[in-house]
């Protein structure tokens, strides 16, 4: 019964620190994309590499927030 407890809780551990690295993409990307906005730069290409490179940062961010 104990190993089954301890099954569930490592499950429990694993989703929650999944859910948190995968708020950290959402928000890095959300903030990565429109940050070159803010400063003015107006192409498609600066806003998605942004986007890409906040997404990175959000998912590193989650993951120590996870720890």
């Amino acid at each position: 019964m104990m190993a089954l407890f301890i099954n569930i809780h490592w499950m429990e551990t694993i989703m929650s620190r999944k859910k948190l690295i995968m708020l950290g993409m959402v928000v890095g990307s959300i903030a990565g994309g429109y940050l070159p906005a803010l400063f003015g730069f107006n192409g498609l290409m600066v806003s998605l590499l942004g986007s890409f490179i906040g997404g990175i940062i959000g998912v590193w961010i989650g993951y120590k927030f996870s720890m």
